[in-house]
């Protein structure tokens, strides 16, 4: 019997394919592909559940689907499909589990690849193990785990994310995003989780803040009160300076229309001690403008140095060294989120 439903789905397959053949070449790099070549073929079944409400599972099996086809990296089978085939082997989706029963699907699906996996739950963790298995070679292309605290929603993430790991591809990064903010992060209007970037940008528009965006109070308010000195002092030399400059003016004024000798010699040594006094303001203010840029730029570097490292962010790996064929130069990109 089960012979003989094999021969009619192979043959309504192969009607329902177009004429023109095709080529399938596995491309999940992200490189580009020409227009002779073609996205592989994909279906996935409904994981098992182990402790996990049937319509959680569901949920999340679905939620890989869609993840899946938002990759743009593969032709997605649809579910409707998939049910056929299971229905017509007198099989549910989840009860799949085994490489001879979901190679059989995939023949008679005519798809090369199949993604099946479980969801379970000990004690508070959950755990998601995912597969991709190839028709034709009978081998496993791919194989993830995942492990994950917290509630259940958070898997929706979770499974997200996996659905572009288990192609071999980067998840975006709006969904790296969405793993540091968590499920409640996204519903309302909980902070979000500080970040290495974000002490910089604030040391950067006040020195010291970074340091209290980071929790290292005492420093970032030495930070911002040794700023605050040099600015103040800077100030008061440039006002210094100005009332120097008041004064020699009223010297100068009064030496040009002196009539005496005395006069005369008088308003020369105010015109001179003015000058004097403006010669030592210009070079306080210069003094304190330069500190106050140091206090500024070790505020900076410091924030980078203690701030807190980004959530499920690896910098290191967004350090790239590579070498581009376009330029035909080796080229250092560096990126971190604010």
């Amino acid at each position: 019997m089960r012979i003989f439903i094999t021969l009619i789905f192979s043959a309504q397959l192969l009607l329902a394919q177009e004429a023109k053949p095709t080529v399938a070449i596995l491309d999940f790099e992200g490189q580009d592909v020409s227009e002779s070549e073609v996205k592989p073929t994909v279906a996935i079944l409904d994981f098992e559940g182990q402790d996990v409400s049937e319509s959680e599972v569901k949920t999340l099996s679905e939620r890989m689907r869609t993840e899946i086809g938002n990759t743009n990296a593969v032709r997605l089978i649809e579910r409707k499909a998939v049910e056929k085939i299971m229905h017509y082997l007198g099989l549910q989706q989840s009860g799949c589990t085994t490489d001879e029963c979901v190679a059989e699907v995939g023949q008679l699906l005519g798809v090369q690849f199949m993604i099946f996996g479980s969801i379970g739950k000990m004690g508070k963790s959950y755990t998601i193990d995912c597969k991709m298995f190839s028709v034709a070679t009978g081998a496993a292309e791919s194989m993830k785990s995942i492990t994950y605290q917290g509630e259940v929603d958070g898997l929706i993430i979770e499974i997200e994310i996996l659905a572009w790991q288990i192609l071999g591809l980067t998840p975006p990064k709006n969904l790296i995003q969405k793993k540091r903010r968590g499920m409640t992060g996204l519903a309302t209007n909980t902070p979000l989780p500080k970040t290495k970037g974000g002490a910089i940008y604030r040391s950067i528009i006040v020195p010291g803040l970074g340091q209290i965006y980071g929790n290292y109070n005492k420093a970032g308010w030495a930070y911002l009160g040794t700023e605050l000195l040099c600015v103040g002092l800077t100030a008061t030399s440039i006002n210094n300076y100005n009332a120097a400059q008041t004064e020699y003016n009223i010297a100068l004024n009064n030496y040009r229309n002196a009539k005496t000798a005395e006069d005369i010699a008088k308003y020369k040594t105010e015109s001179t001690t003015a000058i004097t006094s403006m010669d030592g303001a210009n070079k306080m203010s210069l003094t304190f403008s330069v500190l106050a840029g140091l206090v500024w730029g070790a505020s900076v570097i410091h924030s980078a140095m203690v701030a807190p490292n980004d959530l499920g962010y690896d910098i290191n790996k967004n350090v790239i060294l590579a070498y581009d064929p376009k330029t035909q130069s080796t080229q250092l990109s560096f990126s971190f989120p604010i």
